[in-house]
């Protein structure tokens, strides 16, 4: 579902949009992959209540390291305070 709503909102950018967008070269660039990263880590906490063995940590170790949007981070620091880190 990420995936297709990615397409279609590509879709509607400019050719040059879209090489900043994947060059990173961009403030909404930067803030787009953020937001694939949070929806990743996020994944992987769902994942993680249905295979609590699985290796999850490095998921968290990346948005602590690599989110610095302040609205990105506070739901990270939420989703890390209502399950603990994994």
């Amino acid at each position: 579902m990420a995936n297709a709503f990615f397409s279609d909102l590509l879709a509607t950018i400019s050719e040059r949009g879209r090489t900043l967008l994947r060059r990173g070269e961009s403030a909404e660039a930067r803030f787009v992959k953020q937001i694939d990263r949070l929806e990743t880590f996020l994944q992987s906490r769902v994942y993680h209540e249905q295979f609590p063995d699985a290796p999850m940590a490095s998921f968290a170790q990346e948005v602590l390291e690599t989110i610095d949007d302040p609205l990105l981070a506070a739901i990270r620091d939420e989703a890390l305070k209502l399950q603990g880190p994994q």
